[in-house]
């Protein structure tokens, strides 16, 4: 029985075998409350409608802030085999090198067969076809355990998976199945796009793992993907800084919001509006839509699902392509799911650990979002990039981003040192990337004086990663300034193109306030191009910037936001680029990204101003489609209508 605050006792809905499972469980963890959802969510039948939406829209605390969190499996495994199996494959002892998660390959002698039909078994299960489940293990993330039961006669001791000691049951940690899964059809690459890994990769794979690979790109020449330091066989001083350390990653990845919305449409629900919900607690969205039953939203027939959704990535800082040149039919040719799949960025934040986690921080400053007739309207910070070349007045000033050779020298004897290659536990810094910093902050000082700000943040930084490692509390920015910043070292030693930037209503005496990386893959800044062929002014780059520490007076911080990209500025109507940024203009242009750029800046004290980045197809004119050719879609399909995206009142 249980029995709610001024309340009668009543008999749960929840079976009994399942709660006794779940007890065993938390005694075995010295765990002495339980949360449970068909309970603790109040939605008896005498429940107000608004008690039931508020908890629905609360999953995403209760999951994301758990200490443990509890998955029940019915489908039992009943044969020793099939548990010793499953203990190889959770242990990675089947593959040549579990850590290799880009180029998995399975040992010699591995059971295949026998291994595809245990994983089919298990993800027969029903729970993995349920969309609020889904929701679940993607928040609790690495906290979810399942309870496998297995056979009485089974032997769980001596295997290479820990499965604990609850009697009948295998404990199998959430996030080491997904890996394992996701390693095993990368291993099976002829197979890959193929059932049945389709049908496991749909209900288990791990996003950091299966979005690199998917997303790959070329390497390009330049990208070494690591900070060099020092070997016998280089050439800087007689030697050269070479890939001895993982200390910069720039893999690509795109953010995990179309991976999210396409698991969703995987699994079942009673009720398709509860996708907005589940898709804003996945994603840890700030800004809600109301989806409850006297909703303007649900009980209009102007608006789908398919245009609640992309309203409500948009309105949380989703960063999109807006390039509609490839599709002839415009945005009414997709789904809301082909379309985010075609207009997903690709993010290369240079991130040592966890890139995909902190990939989904890279959005729009989403609590002042607005989207208006233009675009979605953001804040932020426009800076513009300085020459390449020094005035010829300052010609004798030390350029502070080029090492020069002397400086290289210094650096190659350092690299060689014992120290180099070390960090310290709770620092983002070695010795090595610590002296490179200096020496940028001291050159700047020597060509914009001693109260230059740029050269005082990196200072601060380098100050922070410091107090950290005596376990001080970091600020919310630090992991992303000490990315950006491992970025610009490693830019640096591979001697990339590296600007320095001011904010575009700054004085040109003003010193830099910016330093931005040339982006890899477009080999060169798109915006500098731009304006020098359709303008008559020199080549101008534009960088775009923004950052939300999460703060927020709600039950729970937001996520940090962070955007840093090339633009173009265009004037909207007539289309045109322009030469530089009009605010008098405002209500006529739009800032068109490029692409992403790597970069830290320092702008405390000053004030965002708010810009425009139109919407692919939405406000821009969409190319004609045919007559005729969009279907009349139907209230409660949301997703897979053919008029998705446009359904307030134009069909």
């Amino acid at each position: 029985m249980v029995q709610r605050p001024g309340k009668d006792p009543h008999k749960s809905k929840f079976p009994n075998h399942y709660i006794e499972r779940a007890i065993l469980y938390a005694q075995a963890k010295g765990i002495t409350k339980l949360w449970v959802d068909i309970e603790c969510i109040y939605q008896r039948q005498d429940d107000g409608e608004e008690d039931k939406t508020l908890g629905v829209q609360i999953m995403d605390a209760v999951y994301g802030e758990s200490n443990l969190s509890l998955g029940l499996l019915t489908t039992g495994l009943i044969h020793q085999s099939e548990v010793t199996l499953l203990a190889e494959l959770l242990s990675g002892s089947i593959f040549v090198d579990f850590e290799n998660t880009e180029d998995p390959s399975l040992k010699l002698g591995v059971e295949f067969l026998e291994l595809q039909t245990l994983i089919l078994r298990i993800l027969s299960d029903a729970r993995w076809s349920r969309g609020w489940i889904f929701q679940e293990d993607h928040l609790a993330s690495a906290r979810m355990t399942l309870l496998v039961p297995h056979a009485d006669d089974v032997n769980t001791k001596d295997l290479p998976y820990p499965f604990g000691k609850i009697p009948g049951n295998l404990q199998v940690k959430v996030s080491a199945f997904r890996k394992a899964v996701t390693m095993f059809c990368l291993a099976n690459r002829a197979s890959e796009f193929r059932w049945p890994n389709t049908e496991m990769l749909a209900k288990a794979k791990q996003y950091n793992i299966w979005n690199r690979e998917v997303h790959k790109t070329a390497p390009h020449y330049r990208n070494k993907h690591s900070t060099r330091l020092c070997d016998e066989t280089d050439r800087l001083s007689g030697h050269r800084l070479s890939g001895s350390i993982n200390y910069s990653n720039e893999s690509v990845y795109p953010s995990t919001i179309s991976s999210i919305l396409e698991d969703i449409c995987h699994r079942d629900l009673l009720k398709m509006e509860d996708r907005v919900a589940i898709m804003a607690n996945a994603a840890k969205f700030s800004t809600r839509l109301d989806i409850s039953l006297e909703s303007v939203l649900v009980k209009s027939e102007d608006y789908s699902l398919s245009t609640i959704l992309l309203a409500l990535i948009l309105l949380n800082g989703e960063i999109l392509s807006h390039d509609m040149e490839n599709t002839e039919d415009g945005i009414m040719a997709h789904t809301v799911r082909s379309y985010l799949e075609e207009k997903q960025y690709k993010f290369n934040v240079p991130m040592l650990r966890y890139q995909q986690s902190r990939i989904d921080h890279c959005r729009f400053k989403s609590s002042t979002l607005l989207i208006n007739e233009r675009g979605v309207e953001v804040q932020g910070f426009l800076f513009v990039l300085l020459p390449r070349r020094w005035p010829y007045s300052e010609r004798n000033k030390p350029n502070p981003l080029k090492l020069s050779v002397s400086e290289r020298d210094d650096l190659g004897i350092l690299a060689r040192g014992p120290e180099a290659k070390r960090i310290e536990k709770g620092r983002y810094f070695s010795e090595f990337a610590a002296v490179v910093i200096r020496l940028v902050a001291s050159k700047l000082q020597m060509a914009y004086g001693e109260d230059c700000r740029l050269a005082r943040f990196l200072e601060r930084h380098l100050e922070l990663d410091i107090t950290a490692a005596r376990g001080e509390e970091p600020k919310a920015s630090r992991a992303y300034a000490a990315g950006m910043l491992s970025g610009l070292v490693q830019a640096l030693l591979d001697e990339r193109e590296v600007r320095l930037a001011r904010l575009e209503d700054e004085s040109h005496l003003t010193p830099p306030s910016g330093i931005f990386i040339a982006p890899l893959h477009n080999d060169g800044w798109v915006s500098e191009y731009s304006t020098k062929q359709h303008t008559s002014s020199g080549p101008r780059g534009w960088v775009f910037t923004s950052w939300d520490n999460g703060v927020r007076n709600t039950r729970l911080q937001g996520m940090e936001q962070l955007a840093s990209l090339e633009v173009l500025l265009n004037q909207h109507k007539p289309f045109a680029y322009l030469p530089r940024w009009d605010p008098d203009q405002a209500d006529n242009m739009v800032l068109r990204s490029c692409g992403w750029v790597n970069g830290v800046y320092d702008v405390e004290g000053k004030r965002m101003g708010r810009y425009t980045f139109p919407i692919a197809g939405l406000t821009e004119p969409p190319r004609v489609h045919p007559e005729g050719s969009l279907g009349k879609r139907k209230r409660d399909d949301g997703i897979e209508d053919s008029a998705t995206l446009s359904d307030g009142g134009e069909e």
